[in-house]
């Protein structure tokens, strides 16, 4: 992952104690055809659920929560600017659509990921990285950038040291 490749080592058959466990985390983690089933597997799926709304409608969509935080993360640790996290976007979004969402009703248990203040945020962080893109280019890009017109930021000395929007 670290090199953005695909290894071509094959695994290891994996053999637990009595009183050991596994954590399998990924895209195929929830798919019994890629990781096996075990009648002892509980499956948890967590992801950016929730959407921000206003008067009925939707105006900031939950998948934008997801590349914002892509775009801040790339930036902070890998040092990359929004146009190489945009350039991989359509590719994750194949990805989910193959690899995630079929399988997600898969899992015992649901968990969204999103903080209600999280969108605030991040805004600080991501608007600008956003705003060096040319304007028409990544069209989702745009859309973010105008539906955070209508979101105030938020300063992130107001979270909790230990939250999990600081993650991103």
């Amino acid at each position: 992952f670290a090199r953005q490749m695909r290894s071509d080592i094959m695994s290891q058959p994996m053999h637990l104690g009595e009183d050991e466990i596994a954590i399998f985390e990924g895209i195929h983690a929830l798919n019994d055809i890629i990781i096996g089933k075990n009648p002892n597997a509980f499956k948890l799926y967590i992801a950016a659920r929730s959407n921000v709304v206003d008067d009925g409608k939707v105006i900031f969509d939950h998948a934008w929560l997801r590349l914002c935080r892509r775009i801040v993360r790339d930036h902070k640790f890998r040092g990359s600017n929004a146009e190489f996290t945009m350039k991989m976007w359509d590719n994750v979004r194949r990805g989910e659509k193959l690899y995630i969402s079929p399988y997600k009703e898969n899992a015992d248990l649901m968990f969204d990921s999103s903080l209600a203040c999280e969108f605030s945020v991040l805004k600080p962080y991501v608007v600008p990285l956003l705003e060096e893109l040319p304007r028409g280019k990544y069209p989702v890009a745009d859309q973010i950038l105008e539906a955070y017109e209508k979101i105030e930021g938020m300063d992130d000395t107001y979270l909790a040291p230990d939250s999990l929007a600081r993650e991103f």
